[in-house]
């Protein structure tokens, strides 16, 4: 038996949606800068990073559309006294499920991207994660084709339901299992970086950009994991609370994609201000110095981790 029924379901959604939509607009707002501007001044077209600029404008657009057909239902219902039932809601649930869609697509296409870079550009690393991917895209075609063709409006409906579990069973599987390859890439090279390079007071620092990175990419994944959960719960159980569970994903995807451009270039900027207080990028130790920056690696085959010391002579100091 549904906790809430349609329209509350629906007036619940737009709540939750609204709320998280300031703080996605925030972290928007901090974000776009660092994509699009550098030193104070606009980045030029070659230095933008097109990927993820797009991206985002995907995400903001589909992210608003789903907000704002979600305000007009319940205005229609509430306020126009027009009824749950016709034509308009029909368009607007298509809508509905077409920005969800178009959302976590998009999202999981990121975190695919970013596991490709992570891992060389290595198609092999990506392969599975690609085609569930290509299912997720096929089930949510299927999912938007079936709502057209059902005249029910019941979230049950047998012709979607197939579909729909489809779809977010996918994208939680792909949502997992990039994660954890990402995560599972940094740890091996942050253990084999201490393992080959035994002076702790280089690597064990407090502030390890290593596990700092690790730290990110489970917070932000942890958040679409739990979201994308909770709406495939509710979906799979046909009650009513996928709809304020389906407008917590919608929104937490572009959340998560913005906290990892932040805390990225926050990393970033710490890591400059640690190289500027040694300009060469050398750490001293016991009158030798060592290269961290990673300015002089050589080229890898992705498999490997590179570590480059550079240990200078220190000078002499005359005796006095």
């Amino acid at each position: 038996m549904p906790v809430l029924s349609v329209p509350g379901a629906a007036l619940v959604a737009v709540f939750v949606e609204s709320v998280l939509y300031g703080f996605y607009v925030a972290t928007l707002l901090a974000a776009l800068p660092i994509l699009t501007r550098s030193d104070g001044h606009w980045k030029r077209r070659a230095d933008l990073h097109w990927v993820t600029l797009g991206a985002s404008v995907i995400l903001f657009a589909s992210a608003t559309t789903n907000l704002a057909v979600a305000m007009w239902s319940n205005l229609n219902v509430l306020a126009f006294d027009a009824g749950p039932s016709g034509a308009e809601l029909g368009w607007q649930n298509d809508v509905t499920a077409v920005t969800v869609g178009v959302q976590s697509l998009t999202g999981d296409l990121i975190l695919i991207y970013r596991c490709w870079l992570i891992y060389s550009r290595s198609r092999t690393a990506v392969a599975l994660p690609s085609l569930m991917w290509t299912a997720a895209l096929v089930a949510e075609v299927g999912q938007v084709y079936s709502s057209q063709r059902t005249t029910s409006q019941a979230v049950e409906s047998k012709g979607v339901v197939p579909w729909g579990a489809a779809f977010w069973s996918l994208t939680l599987a792909i949502n997992i299992y990039s994660t954890s390859l990402i995560v599972w890439r940094i740890w091996r090279v942050d253990r084999e970086t201490k393992n080959r390079f035994p002076l702790g007071p280089v690597y064990n620092l407090p502030q390890n950009p290593l596990d700092r990175a690790m730290r990110n990419i489970v917070d932000s994944g942890l958040l679409y994991t739990t979201a994308v959960i909770l709406a495939f719960s509710a979906f799979i159980t046909g009650s009513t609370l996928v709809y304020p569970a389906g407008a917590f994903e919608i929104q937490s995807v572009g959340i998560a994609f913005n906290f990892i451009i932040i805390r990225g270039a926050r990393r970033r900027a710490e890591t400059t201000t640690s190289r500027q207080l040694r300009p060469d990028g050398l750490m001293q130790f016991n009158g030798g110095s060592v290269d961290v920056t990673g300015s002089n690696f050589p080229p890898h085959d992705g498999r490997h981790v590179p570590l480059v010391l550079t240990v200078e002579k220190p000078e002499e100091v005359p005796s006095t």
